[in-house]
């Protein structure tokens, strides 16, 4: 449902879930506004206002050399986290 009112409200957002995260793309940046749709979204779900950290791309690429290049496919700025 998240990703769907993204897509509806932010048009040419680009935006993909990756395990409890959803990853927005550099030309497409819009944190602020995903993070606002996540929280009211989640809060309906659950009951709570959920904890929500954003990681920025250099926190993410900490990886191993195998796993930078695989995720270097895929520039984005940041991570809206869900914890």
């Amino acid at each position: 449902m998240i990703l769907k009112r993204i897509y509806k409200e932010l048009p040419g957002t680009i935006a993909i879930t990756i395990h409890d995260s959803i990853m927005t793309g550099i030309l497409t940046n819009n944190v602020k506004s995903v993070l606002k749709i996540m929280k009211e979204e989640l809060t309906k779900f659950i009951g709570a206002s959920p904890q929500i950290k954003i990681e920025e791309k250099r926190e993410i690429l900490r990886r191993t050399r195998e796993e930078e290049q695989y995720y270097k496919q895929y520039d984005s700025t940041a991570f809206v986290n869900c914890n």
